[in-house]
């Protein structure tokens, strides 16, 4: 997962000035780099705005969990699932409360996630007839997630959110689109009436040229939500439509505008209030979140746009003991 250089600094160095944390950063990372050099030079992936480890480099019990289950080898999953077990993702890590507010929100995405692959994969067994394997995985999700087995999956509405679309040519609509896009997922993830489809498969998916009913059987979803981002100036365009996977058709859309002055609030508002939409066109009752802090500081803003353009890809736990330990050490 790549991260915004900015946003590391304000995660691990929250209250330094951005001059000392970014300091701290390059310390950190050259100290590192120094100590792993020996297993694996190219661990990090670093640019001048970004950092990321390199997947390659890299091996984790949520990705070999998540490519089991996208295999359909469920024998598997359920061997990690059962090793696993409750163990939240990155566990015994503090520095800090707005790095326990970010980690928060990445566990909440990583579970929704798991959550719709592993129904998938039950789905899947249930319909050939399997009945043993499926009783072995559904066993194994239920050690990990009880509470997410307790409720009847067939009463959530699964929805695919598609990547926004940048239309023209101010360089601004790509990393507004892309925000845009993260944020609908996030929001939306945290409607306890939905499923939303993966990111990754969203992603996957976004240059597809099928129709959209086939998009939608792709991602096993029965609506679909797209958009598109226009900016001209500071003034920023933005159309939401939710589509009928099953018809194609469109069953709601809207327009919202705004400036790239407030971004953060814009992309906030957009998200709650398709929210609150998406409920009334399919006759349920949502929670919507309440709206977020977000910053009034121009420059933040641009250097988090920067960096806002998230892999699917996610760490799983304990795969950077080594690194973590290091990085402690560099901050006592």
């Amino acid at each position: 997962m790549a991260v915004e250089r900015g946003r590391l600094c304000e995660l691990l160095w929250q209250g330094r000035f951005q001059a000392q944390a970014r300091a701290s950063l390059r310390q950190t990372l050259l100290g590192l780099k120094k100590q792993l050099a020996p297993i694996r030079p190219d661990f990090f992936r670093v640019t001048r705005n970004n950092v990321a480890v390199n997947p390659d480099a890299v091996r984790s019990d949520l990705a070999d969990l998540e490519s089991a289950l996208a295999e359909r080898e469920q024998s598997r999953a359920s061997e990690i699932l059962l090793e696993i077990g409750g163990k939240p993702l990155l566990g015994r890590l503090d520095f800090g409360k707005a790095f326990e507010q970010w980690l928060t929100g990445r566990r909440a995405q990583v579970e929704q996630r798991l959550k719709f692959a592993v129904e998938q994969v039950l789905e899947d067994l249930q319909r050939r007839g399997e009945d043993q394997e499926h009783a072995r995985l559904f066993d194994a999700w239920r050690l990990r997630l009880p509470e997410a087995i307790a409720r009847e999956p067939d009463k959530k509405t699964r929805i695919g959110i598609l990547p926004f679309q940048s239309i023209g040519t101010d360089d601004a609509s790509g990393p507004i689109a892309q925000g845009l896009f993260d944020e609908m997922v996030t929001t939306l993830g945290q409607v306890p009436q939905l499923l939303i489809a993966g990111r990754g498969s969203s992603l996957n998916l976004a240059s597809s040229e099928e129709p959209l009913t086939e998009v939608a059987r792709a991602l096993r979803v029965a609506y679909l939500v797209q958009g598109s981002v226009q900016c001209q100036g500071q003034d920023v365009r933005v159309h939401v439509s939710l589509v009928d996977g099953g018809t194609g058709f469109e069953c709601w859309s809207h327009g919202y505008r705004g400036t790239t002055g407030n971004v953060f609030a814009l992309q906030d508002d957009i998200a709650r209030a398709v929210s609150r939409e998406l409920g009334n066109a399919l006759g349920l009752d949502f929670y919507v979140p309440g709206q977020r802090r977000t910053t009034s500081s121009k420059a933040a803003y641009e250097l988090y746009l920067q960096g806002r353009a998230l892999t699917a890809r996610a760490i799983g736990d304990g795969v950077l003991d080594k690194a973590v330990e290091l990085l402690e050490e560099s901050l006592a």
